[in-house]
This record gives C-alpha cells, sequence and structure tokens, in this order.
C-alpha cells in the first residue's frame, strides 16, 4: 500500500472477473545483512516485521471485502 500498486483498480478488476483465488504479500527484510543493500533499497523499509504482515493483511483484507461480490452472485 505504499502508493505504487493503484489497489482500488486491482481488486474492483479482481471482483468484476469473479477471481476467487489467494492473494499474496510479498516484503524485504531488509534488516538481514546485505539483503537490502544487495537489491538497490538503501533504506529499512520494514523496521517491524510483525507489524508490516498485520498491517498489510489488513489492508489487503479491507480491499477484499469492499470490492468483493454480493454473495447471492458468487457461484
Amino acid at each position: 500500500g505504499g502508493g505504487l500498486v493503484p489497489w482500488e483498480s486491482v481488486f474492483r478488476t479482481l471482483a468484476e472477473i469473479g477471481f476467487t483465488g489467494m492473494v499474496g504479500l510479498e516484503t524485504y527484510n531488509t534488516a538481514l545483512g546485505d539483503f537490502g543493500f544487495e537489491r538497490g533499497i538503501f533504506r529499512d523499509i520494514c523496521p517491524d516485521g510483525r507489524a508490516f504482515v498485520e498491517n498489510g493483511l489488513a489492508f489487503l483484507r479491507g480491499m477484499e471485502r469492499r470490492f468483493a461480490a454480493p454473495t447471492s452472485r458468487r457461484p
């Protein structure tokens, strides 16, 4: 949700095509050795991994609820 992905368009489109699969959350632990530096990440974008995952999941679930098709339309 950092502004790079047009989330509303993504979830609206998934709802429109009837997508019922899984949505994943990918992150980088930039605090592990040179992991971030080797990938061109020069700041700690995820200082608290647990909070990042909890907030990310809450965001994705909220978007899913917001754009979910009414249950009467689901197969």
